[in-house]
């Protein structure tokens, strides 16, 4: 019923429709390729409907390019002992270096400098044995790569260009800007017609459409047509086929258009994708979250909660089995639970037998055992808990809405059903205490049997976005300048920091450094980013469950061959 609703919608949209557009939409670097980027493929498959010609591109499939990012982690790496660390420190430096670098030109005789303040802002507590000379000779090496890797870059926006598109659209996060806008500016010369968009949740998560951060972006990049805020298919439609004068932000409440209806969203198309590239096919059945974590800017960001019933989820999960043979699935929601069980048993009721991996939050019925057993039954293979801190106090400043008690009870659950349990922390949040921090150390180690692997990420304020923004500036003392205005124009944004943040960053560096420590010590896989890792912490896993399962004297449900095992990917790590 749902589904003819919608189509009987679309249809009337598609008769009113008088023009074909022939778009491009790309995923630039640097992104995980767990799953073919959802974001783009959603909008491809949206538009297509409406009769345009749309081909989505995956920049992070072209390994001479996605390659930049193992490159200059491994550079790092020989500066940095803690190779857990990089990635997620690395990551943002990455991103900041690669914007400067785009906008070189306009402070050359500052970049160097600029590059190195970034390098230090991040890594200072590790390179603090090195002498000026050495630092300065890792930022020229740094600097080498990313030119090797917009030489590349350079090479591949003819690509962009092959199927003749009216539109070039760019999906841009904190990590992907800088390719985006150094692409974006490529294509331009080539083909000056031809109008460039940016879209995606963005680096400029939080900004307001009319804020001075984005007042910036439209100034310094003038080859950027339009950057589209918030949810992108009906939007970028109107835009499309009604055109948008004016001024170049543009979002749902400009064109007067209501958030999307899950339940009408089509079937993803991954036609255009190298599906062999990627551990599993993305899926995605809702948007936003119901939930206030006070580090987290989901809910701003979607602003309300929406999700697709389950019919519809296995409806999709049936037609990408049918027309890939692939039944492999990661849910890139920001949390899963408000659909789980159902969706379960409706998989269980028409024998579809797939694996996937979710996002998910502790709740009540993830400490029964009975219900983590179904999920496994029904293909659950992996979930991704953001634990965040295992101190009741900190809990309560986070706003978790969680207690330690159901941490633990959640976790053996899952691990006693086979369930991979990847757990996230976060070291130095606001009102976190030396004696806090132990006890989330202490909870791990006692835990580690029902722990597939952690992640740790290094808590750090960003300025936007975040639920708990004000309560974290008011007890900070206000806030500062990341980094001055001197190299603001090597910079999109301008970057504020907490004045006085309790704990420091200093004392965050190293809880995380005895966090790695310890998860070394104990043998608990941590922060993983090789192949290697990946083999490693699955024939752990196999082991401990293995020993579980005897425990309770059952049969595991889910422990067929990993996906991960199983992925062309380990050859490209």
């Amino acid at each position: 019923m749902i589904v003819s609703e919608c189509e009987q919608k679309i249809e009337g949209d598609i008769s009113n429709n008088k023009v074909t557009k022939n778009v491009v939409l790309v995923m630039p670097t640097f992104w995980d390729v767990i799953a073919p980027p959802v974001g783009i493929v959603s909008l491809k498959s949206y538009l297509q409907q409406y009769g345009h010609r749309v081909k989505a591109v995956n920049l992070n499939e072209f390994s001479q390019v996605y390659n930049t990012q193992k490159e200059y982690f491994g550079l790092i790496n020989k500066y940095v002992p803690y190779r857990g660390l990089i990635p997620r420190l690395g990551a943002e430096l990455l991103g900041f270096h690669m914007n400067a670098a785009v906008f070189k030109e306009d402070l050359p005789q500052l970049y160097d400098e600029y590059v190195e303040l970034l390098l230090l802002d991040h890594f200072k507590i590790f390179l603090v044995k090195f002498s000026s000379n050495e630092i300065k000779e890792l930022v020229h090496q740094l600097n080498l790569i990313l030119e090797n890797h917009f030489t590349s870059l350079r090479d591949l926006a003819p690509m962009l260009l092959e199927t003749k598109p009216e539109y070039v659209g760019f999906t841009v996060l904190s990590s992907t800007l800088g390719t985006a806008l150094f692409l974006g500016r490529e294509v331009k010369k080539y083909a000056p017609e031809v109008k460039i968009l940016l879209g995606g949740p963005g680096p400029y998560n939080g900004f307001d459409a009319n804020s001075p951060n984005m007042a910036r972006l439209i100034e310094k990049c003038p080859f950027v047509d339009k950057v589209v805020f918030g949810e992108g298919e009906e939007v970028f439609r109107k835009y499309l086929e009604e055109g948008h004068e004016g001024k170049k932000n543009i979002a749902a409440a400009d064109l007067g258009i209501q958030k999307m209806d899950m339940n009408c969203l089509p079937t993803l198309d991954f036609s255009d994708l190298d599906l062999g590239k990627y551990f599993h096919l993305g899926i995605g059945a809702s948007r936003g979250c119901s939930f206030l974590c006070s580090f987290c800017s989901e809910t701003k960001l979607w602003a309300v909660f929406r999700r697709a019933s389950p019919d519809i989820t296995v409806h999709h999960i049936e037609s990408l089995i049918k027309t890939y043979g692939i039944n492999s699935f990661f849910f890139t929601d920001a949390l899963y639970n408000h659909s789980l069980t159902p969706f379960i048993r409706l998989l269980l009721e028409k024998n579809i037998k797939i694996e996937f991996d979710c996002y998910l939050r502790i709740d009540t019925n993830g400490e029964k055992q009975e219900m983590t057993d179904l999920w496994a039954k029904g293909g659950l293979h992996r979930v991704r808990i953001g634990m965040e801190s295992a101190s009741p106090k900190v809990l309560k400043v986070m706003q978790k809405g969680i207690t330690v008690q159901q941490q633990s009870n959640a976790l053996k659950c899952l691990a006693c059903s086979g369930i991979r349990t990847s757990t996230y922390w976060i070291a130095g949040h606001p009102g976190e205490d030396e004696e806090n921090f132990q006890e989330t150390l202490d909870f791990i180690v006692k835990h580690k049997d029902y722990i597939y692997e952690v992640d740790l990420a290094v808590f750090y304020f960003y300025g936007e976005g975040e639920l708990g923004k004000d309560a974290f500036v008011e007890e900070s003392g206000g806030l500062e300048e990341r980094w001055g205005s001197k190299y603001m124009p090597l910079s999109i944004f301008k970057y504020f920091k907490l004045k006085n943040p309790r704990p420091s960053r200093e004392e965050a560096y190293h809880r995380a450094i005895k966090f790695v420590q310890t998860m070394e010590k104990e043998g608990i896989p941590c922060n993983r980013s090789s192949a290697f890792d990946y083999v490693k912490t699955e024939r752990r896993w196999k082991k401990l469950v293995e020993e579980h399962q005897k425990e309770r004297n059952v049969i595991p449900q889910n422990m067929g061959n990993s996906s991960v095992n199983n992925s062309p990917l380990l050859t490209n790590e």
